[in-house]
C-alpha cells in the first residue's frame, strides 16, 4: 500500500516537471525493478505456502549446513539450513545426542527426521518482531529434530559455501584472543553474536557502539585502506589495486555475515571505485541513490528493517549537513536518528552522542 502512494507521488512529481523524455526514461527504467520485485513477492509467497502445506507434519528431509550458522546454548543446537526439496532455509533446532555436529568444521548434508513448525510469534505487545523479520529474509519456519545422520555421499561445497567456511575458520582464529575482545572482533567483523555478548558487554550494547560501527561501515573503509597501503607497497598500479579491492569486498560481504550496514558501505565503495576506473563522474548523492536502488534490488524489504532506515538515513544526513561544521552534523544525525532508534529500541544512551563523535561516522 505504502509502496503504491510512493509511486503515485513519484510519478505525478515526474510529470508536473513537463519533460517527456525524462518521464518516460524513468517510465522505462521502473519496469525493471518493479519486475524483480513481483517476482520476488511471488517466489516468496510460494515458499511460504509450500511451508504452510506441511506445517506439524513429521518429516525427512536432506539439509545442507554450514559450520558457521551453527549455535550452541549448553547441550541444545540451532542453525540455519538450506533445504533444496523445498527451495528454502528453516532453522534446525534440537538436542544434542552425539558429538557429530559438535565437531563440524565443514560444510556437510544431513538426513534430519523431525516436525515442521511455525516461527514463534511475539508474546508481548511492541515487542520485535523476529518472525516477520526472518520472514523478509526468506526464512519461513523451523524444524525440530528427533534424529539425524549424516548422509555417506557428500555433494562438493559451492563457491558461497566454501566463503561459509572461511568465515568459520575466521571465528574459530578468534578463540586465542581474550574473551571480551573475541566477542567484540567477532560481532564486528563477522556479525556474530553469542548469548554471552550481551552479558560480558552490556556497556557497550547500551552505548550502541557496535551498532555504530556497523551501522557506519567504519572497519570496512578501515580495512580497504589498510589493503590499498599495503598493495601500494608492494608498487601495484592504482588501477589494479581498484580491482583487486573490487573484488574482496562482496567476498566480506558473505564473510561478515550480510549486515545491512555492511551491504550499504560495500555496494557504495564498489561504485565509487568502478565510477574512477570508468572515468565517471558521481555525486555524493547520487551515488548515495543508486547504492539505495542497488540494495533494494537485492533485498527489498531493506527500508523495512531498523538497520536500512537508519543506515540510508544517517548517510542522507551526511551529505546534506556535508557544508556544516563537524558538530553540526553530528548534533544533526544524532536527532534525526533519535525518532527511530526510539520507536525500534524504546532507549536512548546520552553517552552515545560523544560516541558517534568521536568514531567520526565516515559514511562516504
Amino acid at each position: 500500500m505504502y509502496g503504491a502512494i510512493g509511486m503515485i507521488i513519484w510519478a505525478v512529481r515526474l510529470a508536473c516537471l513537463q519533460v517527456r523524455w525524462f518521464f518516460l526514461i524513468n517510465c522505462c527504467l521502473l519496469i525493471i525493478p518493479a519486475g524483480c520485485f513481483f517476482s520476488w513477492q511471488q517466489f516468496r509467497a510460494s515458499q511460504l505456502q509450500t511451508f504452510q502445506q506441511a506445517t506439524g507434519n513429521h518429516v525427512t528431509l536432506q539439509v545442507r549446513i554450514t559450520p558457521d550458522n551453527l549455535r550452541w546454548s549448553g547441550s541444545r543446537y540451532s542453525g540455519l539450513v538450506t533445504v533444496p526439496s523445498l527451495h528454502q532455509q528453516l532453522y534446525l533446532r534440537g538436542q544434542a545426542t552425539s558429538r557429530m555436529l559438535a565437531t563440524l568444521h565443514t560444510t556437510k548434508s544431513l538426513l534430519v527426521t523431525g516436525r515442521l513448525q511455525p516461527l514463534a510469534p511475539i508474546g508481548n505487545q511492541n515487542q520485535f518482531d523476529g518472525g516477520t523479520f526472518q520472514r523478509q529474509r526468506g526464512i519461513n519456519g523451523q524444524l525440530q529434530v528427533q534424529q539425524l545422520r549424516l548422509i555417506a555421499k557428500q555433494p562438493p561445497a559451492t563457491f558461497f559455501e566454501k566463503l561459509h567456511e572461511l568465515r568459520f575458520w575466521g571465528l574459530w582464529q578468534l578463540r586465542r584472543f581474550p574473551h571480551l575482545v573475541r566477542l567484540y572482533a567477532a560481532c564486528l567483523l563477522f556479525g556474530y553474536q553469542t548469548e554471552d555478548f550481551r552479558l560480558d558487554l552490556n556497556g557497550v550494547q547500551q552505548l550502541g557502539l557496535i551498532h555504530l560501527f556497523t551501522i557506519s561501515g567504519r572497519h570496512v573503509y578501515f580495512l580497504l585502506q589498510l589493503a590499498t597501503y599495503l598493495l601500494t607497497r608492494l608498487r601495484l598500479r592504482r588501477k589494479w589495486i581498484d580491482w583487486f579491492n573490487c573484488c574482496w569486498l562482496p567476498v566480506y560481504c558473505v564473510i561478515s555475515g550480510f549486515g545491512v550496514g555492511l551491504w550499504r558501505a560495500c555496494l557504495g565503495t564498489e561504485l565509487r571505485i568502478q565510477a574512477r576506473l570508468l572515468q565517471v563522474n558521481l555525486r555524493g548523492l547520487d551515488l548515495w541513490a543508486v547504492t539505495l536502488m542497488l540494495h533494494l534490488l537485492i533485498n527489498p524489504w531493506v527500508l523495512c528493517q531498523f538497520g536500512g532506515q537508519l543506515a540510508y538515513l544517517l548517510s542522507f544526513t551526511m551529505l546534506v549537513t556535508n557544508t556544516s561544521r563537524y558538530w553540526q552534523q553530528m548534533l544533526w544525525m544524532n536527532l534525526i536518528g533519535l525518532p527511530l532508534i526510539l520507536y525500534h529500541g524504546y532507549t536512548w544512551h546520552c553517552l552515545s552522542f560523544f560516541g558517534q563523535f568521536m568514531d567520526g561516522a565516515n559514511f562516504w
